[in-house]
């Protein structure tokens, strides 16, 4: 069997140069064909997506609360030192969210 296959070989590998070189030659390769490669990619672009909500919401937090203006809602409190303190909240969670993730993820 092993004589068959040596017989046929350069003529396969004439085939491929000759595509090769009339640009006719082509893989068909699916990276993505396992339904598990899709969803760790898809975790691995979640966990990207909410980490940088989670920064962003960070830096909206900080700079509404070292706002001077705004009106007064509740007492000494202006209403953007509220949500400052509210999207500082749902920052934090965004951020822990992702670090638990991670952690998840590489002990599996």
């Amino acid at each position: 069997m092993s004589s068959a296959i040596a017989r046929r070989m350069p003529m396969r590998v004439e085939e491929v140069t000759s595509a090769l070189a009339e640009g006719r030659l082509t893989v068909d390769a699916r990276p993505f064909a396992w339904s598990g490669d899709r969803a760790y990619v898809r975790g691995l672009v979640d966990d990207g997506i909410g980490a940088i909500i989670a920064v962003a919401a960070l830096l909206v937090a900080a700079l509404l609360l070292t706002t001077e203006d705004g009106t007064d809602v509740l007492g000494p409190l202006s209403l953007y030192e509220v949500l400052g303190v509210g999207f500082a909240f749902s920052g934090c969670l965004l951020a822990l969210r992702s670090i638990v993730r991670i952690f998840q993820r590489s002990v599996v």
